[in-house]
């Protein structure tokens, strides 16, 4: 007579669909008709790309005893190529016994239950994820199939089983989109005839607001930029070195959009699978008609299988949801200054993107493509100004340092004991095409409050200028004020220091306290140029939640139709525009300390 555990003779295995496909389904409202890319429901045998299907095994066992090390075992098959289309997702949890896996390449599904007892008739439903390189088989009949069985199996002497087969049909077609994203930077550039212009980097980006059902693009994606409505001059711009397009990366900091992910993963040490692209392939421009006319854009070996897509932008800010990048790149176009009378708001569109997949689908199918997010518009001036003022830490390591208790630089949270040390910082930039050719920025302190202070070991000097290409006089001026707009609203004229202008602090009559007025002389600022005048200070006794205000005005013969700007900073509310800020003084800071006796007993 066998042992009990001998007496199984019968094992047997069905395979059934739990689902093919997850919601949404019906996406372009085409069901009950069966359409590539799109899924009806998850009964149908129907599954997208980039998409999973559950099936579901079930084993049994019959003919008395128990059936040992009851393992079932499938490999997917290839799809058309051959290649691999899918892959075993998860192991699942039953799947305990010796040599349960998933193989290394996904492909060989292993499931050893353990022993089974006759008469029982169990289930595993293990999961299946079709790749972005699979084939559309929806009314293809060269596209892919998935046709799925499997083998039960267990120790001697029980005989193995074989499943019936399960056939899925691979649902895809191409759904990319073409976008130019909000983000460009213009900086000046000179032309072919060494003449001054804008250079306007605006982003290429190809991307997705849905994975499943995307089928791979390996054909060259081409499409036009017309910029002919920018202006005549409009041309593609690479006389200074870098390239006229590209992938997101690439070139130097003028070709920078901080707003897109990286153009490759690995092109640098920071382009990481988080925030890059799997691989926007080559970017290439040309214009063939010359200057204002249409630019093609040819992209070669882009990645659209989506093997990974990036959570956040090279600034690290994160993706939005839903939408998964392919492509990420520039494109550089320079105007001439002579077709900028002044301001000239810009526009220019991509349009004729429609790309094959590997199946021959167009991207668009019956359809346009859809234009609104092709175009943008861009507002050029030949000369514009900005800036601001900010209260900073330290004068030494730098104006990124900021006061205690502030929670962002200008954010008017920061405080100050008396005698403490600290600075601020006022800013000009060129946000225009040509050079600001002079600048007079000028600093306004209250001496009641705070006084001037030279830095440490420079006798004279209490100022520091920062990232300043421009040849700088810096001067110091007295001459107190009445109230806080008479300190707001004043400038830095010549006659505007009673006791005149001084280069050094240890010339102004009543030394360093006396001191109101700080201005720095000088330029040119070259567009997309910050230049920085810093000045050491120290707070004063006084009463404690006192407000420290300080204030900057600017003056050049091309910003503001040649007239200060004294701006509209409250220090009261810390309204107003950006060109003050404020600081509160305070006479305590109070700290807790957790002192620990010897007994381990918490004071």
């Amino acid at each position: 007579m066998l042992a009990p555990h001998a007496q199984a003779q019968l094992l047997g295995l069905d395979l059934f669909n739990e689902a093919s496909g997850t919601a949404p389904f019906d996406v372009n409202a085409n069901c009950p008709v069966d359409t590539a890319g799109d899924d009806c429901n998850d009964t149908n045998l129907i599954v997208r790309t980039h998409d999973t299907a559950v099936v579901t095994f079930n084993y049994s066992v019959n003919g008395g005893g128990t059936a040992d090390n009851v393992t079932i075992v499938s490999t997917l098959p290839m799809g058309v190529g051959p290649q691999i289309i899918a892959e075993w997702n998860t192991l699942p949890a039953s799947c305990t016994g010796t040599g349960s896996m998933i193989s290394l390449d996904k492909q060989t599904l292993t499931c050893n239950v353990g022993s089974v007892a006759s008469g029982s008739s169990l289930t595993i439903k293990p999961d299946i994820r079709i790749l972005g390189n699979a084939l559309n088989g929806v009314g293809n009949p060269g596209g892919d199939i998935l046709p799925i069985n499997g083998t039960v199996s267990a120790d001697a002497p029980v005989l193995p089983a074989v499943s019936p087969v399960l056939t899925y049909t691979i649902s895809a077609a191409p759904m990319l989109d073409l976008r130019k994203n909000g983000t460009f930077r213009t900086i000046g550039r000179d032309g072919p005839a060494s003449q001054p212009g804008a250079l306007i980097v605006y982003e290429i980006e190809v991307l997705t607001n849905e994975l499943r059902g995307q089928e791979n693009i390996t054909a060259d994606m081409v499409f036009t930029d017309d910029v002919s409505s920018i202006a005549p001059s409009a041309q593609l711009y690479s006389l200074d070195g870098e390239p006229n397009c590209g992938i997101s990366g690439e070139g130097d900091a003028s070709r920078s959009t901080y707003n897109t992910p990286y153009g490759r993963i690995g092109m640098f040490g920071s382009a990481t699978v988080d925030n890059s692209v799997v691989d926007s392939g080559v970017i290439s421009c040309t214009q063939a008609g010359g200057p204002g006319t249409a630019i093609t854009i040819t992209i070669s070996g882009a990645d659209t299988q989506f093997t990974s897509t990036p959570t956040l932008h090279r600034n690290g800010t994160p993706t939005v949801a839903n939408e998964y990048f392919a492509v990420a790149g520039f494109i550089a176009i320079w105007v001439d200054a002579a077709d900028i009378p002044g301001t000239l708001n810009t526009t220019n569109l991509y349009s004729g993107f429609d790309p094959v997949s590997v199946t021959g689908q167009s991207n668009f199918d019956t359809s346009s493509e859809p234009l609104a997010n092709n175009s943008r518009n861009v507002f050029l001036q030949l000369t514009s100004g900005g800036g601001g003022k900010w209260y900073f830490n330290d004068i030494e390591a730098g104006s990124g340092t900021m006061v205690p208790g502030q929670s962002a630089f200008r954010a008017g949270d920061g405080y100050v004991l008396p005698g403490q040390t600290f600075a601020s910082r006022s800013q000009t930039i060129n946000l225009g095409v040509l050079s600001i050719p002079d600048v007079v920025m000028c600093e306004k302190i209250d001496n009641t409050k705070y006084v001037v202070l030279d830095r440490d070991g420079m006798p004279g000097v209490a100022h520091r200028i920062f990232e300043g290409s421009g040849s700088y006089t810096v001067e110091y001026g007295t001459g107190g004020y009445a109230d806080i707009d008479a300190q707001r609203n004043a400038t830095c004229e010549n006659a505007d220091s009673p006791d005149g202008w001084f280069s050094a602090t240890n010339l102004v009559p009543g030394g360093l306290s006396a001191i109101t007025k700080i201005r720095m002389t000088g330029g040119p600022i070259p567009p997309s140029e910050n230049h920085y005048l810093a000045v050491r200070l120290q707070a004063l006794p006084g009463t404690s939640g006192a407000i420290l205000p300080n204030f900057f005005s600017r003056l050049s013969t091309v910003l503001n139709s040649g007239l200060w700007n004294v701006g509209s900073y409250d220090p009261a509310t810390h309204g107003g525009n950006g060109l003050g800020d404020r600081l509160t003084l305070t006479n305590a800071i109070t700290r807790i300390t957790k002192i620990i006796p010897p007994d381990d007993t918490q004071t």
